[in-house]
């Protein structure tokens, strides 16, 4: 009976946490399903973009050899970008 008791007010607690947080849980799902799409319609730039990343984490190390290297990458989304057209859109 406890248990039941317990698992109850948990239920409780966690809609309460929920309702608070639903409409940003709603509006992220709702981009992230936005970002897949387009994704899903690229696989080749995103193929490149993987192989490349993965020649640049295996090569970058091997520029000093037996010796620390650490390099900083910012990154800037296209539609960020104020060098491309339509920036910030």
């Amino acid at each position: 009976m406890t248990a039941l008791q317990q698992l109850t007010r948990l239920a409780s607690v966690q809609n309460e946490v929920l309702d608070r947080y639903e409409a940003n849980i709603d509006r992220q799902v709702k981009q992230i399903d936005g970002i897949l799409s387009v994704a899903a319609g690229q696989t080749a730039e995103l193929s490149s973009l993987v192989d490349w990343l993965n020649r640049f984490t295996i090569n970058v190390p091997k520029v000093i050899p037996e010796d620390f290297t650490q390099v900083y990458m910012w990154l800037v989304p296209q539609s960020q970008d104020a060098r491309t057209k339509g920036a910030g859109r």
